[in-house]
């Protein structure tokens, strides 16, 4: 990349390839739930179209502003899709207000974003590890997993001895 002076571990690189994962979480979910009402083709169109957008912004900016960009359109990757599956699912007839499980997990997501943000002095590392215990906890916290989920996490505790 001959436009920017930028490498893949300056912090800003790395800002935003964190930023967008934490939607990027989000839209996981959110394609789990679109999949399991057998909405296959929506998901199918809906990544080959993104997967097109993010080929050709990469191919126009990541030339011209380096890694920078590269990250930039990673992140908006995951708002696209995070934000195009919500449309979907609230067009099919599941409106936010009867979905107090996504909202859970769209705090436990901003929860981890303000952990990574306060803690964005230490080493990148540390921040990774604090941001993912920070999700998880969160997660437990706002009650998101169920009996399943719950069951095992309590077994890969046992087996590491926690518990």
């Amino acid at each position: 990349f001959h436009g920017s002076s930028l490498q893949f571990s300056d912090p800003i690189v790395l800002r935003l390839l964190i930023a967008g994962n934490s939607l990027g979480y989000l839209a996981w979910v959110l394609q789990s739930f679109v999949l399991a009402l057998n909405h296959q083709r929506f998901c199918m169109w809906n990544s080959m179209i993104v997967a097109l957008l993010v080929l050709g912004a990469n191919l126009l900016l990541a030339p011209l502003y380096g890694y920078a960009a590269v990250a930039a359109v990673a992140m908006m990757t995951d708002v696209v899709i995070c934000l195009s599956l919500l449309v979907y699912v609230i067009h099919i007839g599941f409106p936010l207000h009867n979905a107090g499980t996504f909202l859970r997990i769209l705090l436990a997501s901003g929860i981890m974003g303000v952990a990574v943000f306060l803690l964005r002095p230490l080493s990148l590392p540390l921040v990774v590890a604090a941001g993912v215990v920070a999700y998880v906890l969160a997660l437990f916290a706002l009650r998101v997993p169920g009996d399943q989920e719950r069951e095992v996490v309590v077994k890969v505790l046992r087996r590491l001895g926690v518990v």
